[in-house]
């Protein structure tokens, strides 16, 4: 048998067996979910010096970076999850109309069955594991496939994280093109995937063979904008410069390019250079702290993209070493509208700075284009904030700083049009693998039914029609439970007043 068979074979054979430990109702109850949830955080501590090791060797990531933004992440999150997960788990009433009474309704969460995860290259651990966790506290079965570009944590994940969890229902498999293509061709109730809008399309249209929901986190190109009223500017570009130089540039939420008012132009070019040699020193290839291109395909789009625009753009940097897969921290001005830094997501660590006068011409360059993941904008004018959040969209929005709202557990990630769609993190991960189910529940006594809507039909019965549905009030929420104390309540006090 071919290796290409052999692959096939484990992928059917693993969705057939993660559908078989749906059916059987196992991964429904609470006990399970946080048992499995637990174990992922056992392998999270225990294996937090290898996964390190892992993305160094991938990434180049100083280990400052492969904890903080990628492990502890999934640490805080899972914690979190775990300590809500009964919470969400419960059914949510809702009010009804008064023309249904008596009647109550209610949402359940329920898993939609068996999920796909693929992982992306760029933050490996975080963006695999994070939806996995969501996946898991719905009830879900989950096949997980790391990305094969980052070789060393797929390995570990590979095979270190089976040996924790509920190996039925939770899978790992590792491969290149040709097994996310199997993958693909699969009927799977809910994918998640995180890349490039280019993958994500392929993955929708594979999705839409079978109606299966998906959750695409893409990218784009994350606007800046410095305006005139920004209050510390040192900060801004410090700010800045750690967003699009984290990671190496290899974040989806990175500042892709800047816009900055003329006011400050030159100014923040100069603060951008210092913040660097802060940041790195005079040769940035020998600091610890900053990281690789994820592979050398990269770093020729990189240096493509550089050699386009030409020396005379250059402001700071520019240097490419394709056997070490570095790429220099780099901020050009003066770039054409039409080169390729400013018409395709950078995912580098290159920064293009634009000169602007007009704010109105900056809103209209950004919504000419496709809707961003994210909106950075560095000002103290409320008004021109305002403005700028409600004629802009974007998956997010951030005032004065860059990143931060990836770690906010308390709202969702994700983008809108090119960018993505759903989102997820904390509560929103368990909703975003649940199907919500609404139940309405209604008497079976005859006295209680509404005659009016059974044939033959009246005009007088559609007048009672027009007048309940119109009324504007709801019906009291009343269970069966309430009734039952609200009537021993009642038996009490009047024992109690007899007895007095």
């Amino acid at each position: 048998m071919s290796k290409i068979a052999k692959e096939a074979k484990v992928i059917a054979d693993s969705w057939s067996n993660l559908n078989a430990a749906f059916a059987s109702g196992k991964t429904k109850s609470y006990a399970w979910r946080y048992a499995q949830l637990g174990a992922l955080k056992v392998f999270l501590k225990d294996h937090e010096n290898s996964l390190k090791e892992a993305l160094n060797a991938d990434l180049g990531r100083h280990p400052f970076e492969a904890i903080g933004l990628d492990l502890l992440g999934c640490m805080v999150e899972l914690d979190y999850i775990m300590k809500n997960l009964k919470t969400w788990m419960k059914p949510t009433y809702t009010e009804v109309p008064l023309w249904m009474t008596p009647a109550s309704s209610e949402i359940v969460y329920e898993p939609f069955g068996t999920v796909l995860v693929l992982g992306p290259f760029n933050y490996p651990v975080s963006l695999t594991l994070s939806p996995l966790m969501g996946a898991i506290a719905a009830g879900n079965c989950v096949l997980i496939k790391p990305s094969e570009m980052t070789s060393a944590v797929e390995k570990v994940l590979y095979d270190e994280l089976p040996r924790y969890i509920d190996n039925d229902c939770i899978k790992v498999v590792t491969g290149g093109v040709s097994v996310t293509t199997d993958l693909l061709k699969l009927r799977w109730d809910k994918i998640f995937f995180t890349g490039s809008p280019r993958v994500g399309k392929i993955v929708m249209k594979a999705a839409s063979e079978f109606l299966t929901p998906v959750s695409l986190e893409l990218g784009g190109k994350s606007p800046t904008i410095i305006d005139e009223s920004v209050g510390d500017l040192d900060l801004a570009a410090q700010r800045v410069m750690w967003g699009k130089c984290a990671n190496a540039g290899q974040t989806c939420i990175a500042p892709d390019y800047v816009f900055c008012h003329e006011k400050h132009y030159d100014a923040f070019l100069e603060l951008c250079k210092q913040k660097l040699k802060q940041f790195y020193g005079a040769d940035p290839q020998r600091a610890v702290d900053f990281g690789r291109i994820v592979s050398t395909m990269h770093c020729q789009r990189l240096k493509g993209m550089i050699d386009e625009v030409g020396p005379k753009s250059i402001v700071v940097g520019g240097k490419v070493d394709e056997n070490e897969k570095y790429v220099e921290p780099t901020v050009l001005k003066d770039v054409s509208m039409n080169s390729k830094v400013m018409t395709e997501e950078i995912f580098g660590p290159l920064l293009p700075v634009l000169k602007y006068k007009d704010i109105n011409a900056v809103i209209k360059h950004i919504k000419e284009n496709e809707k961003p993941l994210t909106l950075y904008i560095f000002a103290r004018n409320r008004r021109l904030i305002d403005r700028l959040t409600n004629e802009i969209s974007s998956g997010s929005a951030v005032v004065n700083d860059c990143l931060y709202q990836f770690a906010n557990l308390y709202a969702p990630f994700g983008g809108v049009g090119e960018s993505g769609m759903g989102g997820y993190h904390g509560h929103f991960s368990f909703t975003c693998f649940s199907h919500r189910r609404p139940i309405l529940r209604r008497d079976d006594h005859a006295i209680l039914d509404v005659p009016f809507r059974y044939p033959p039909y009246s005009d007088f019965a559609l007048s009672i029609f027009r007048f309940a549905m119109s009324l504007p009030i709801n019906q009291p929420r009343i269970t069966y439970c309430g009734l039952f104390k609200a009537a021993l309540w009642a038996a009490s006090v009047v024992a109690v007043s007899a007895v007095w």
